[in-house]
């Protein structure tokens, strides 16, 4: 990310947490020293698939679930 003050392209992250669905990040530009906070949004997605198993030698299919969160 870059900085907000100088736009120098390379920042450090110093301290994140989460919190009702966002992610807060204290940045530092590695330009300047200058601190800036970010908030970013983070989603989690529950996609199924079919998943083959057998069972005393017959197939059968179960439905598992993935949680894939995106920052």
């Amino acid at each position: 990310m870059h900085c907000v003050k100088c736009g120098y392209e390379t920042t450090r992250v110093q301290n994140s947490s989460r919190l009702h669905g966002y992610s807060f990040r204290v940045r530092l530009c590695m330009s300047c020293d200058f601190r800036f906070r970010t908030k970013e949004v983070f989603q989690r997605e529950v996609k199924p698939y079919k998943k083959s198993m057998a069972d005393n030698g017959k197939p059968t299919e179960e439905i598992e679930y993935i949680l894939d969160v995106k920052i």
